[in-house]
């Protein structure tokens, strides 16, 4: 599955690929390391849920935003 979203990413032209693995998942560490990709140590991850995301969300509902339609998906294989 890497290898066809590299080939993928390779013929249209994408600089990278990016992704995410937990920290103490070290199978999976070495296997992305074994096929080149190095850990991005600049980037921290961050999750909203709970009371936050439904104070947040509830914020939007609250004020006049208009509805963006969803980006087009390609048909067609991956």
């Amino acid at each position: 599955m890497v290898t066809a979203l590299a080939t993928l990413a390779d013929a249209a032209g994408y600089r990278r690929i990016d992704w995410s693995v937990l920290t103490w998942n070290d199978t999976a560490l070495r296997f992305y390391r074994s096929l080149g990709a190095r850990p991005m140590d600049e980037w921290v991850g961050y999750r909203l849920t709970g009371e936050p995301l439904r104070q947040l969300g509830g914020i939007l509902s609250r004020t006049e935003v208009p509805a963006r339609p969803a980006p087009a998906i390609p048909d067609g294989p991956l």
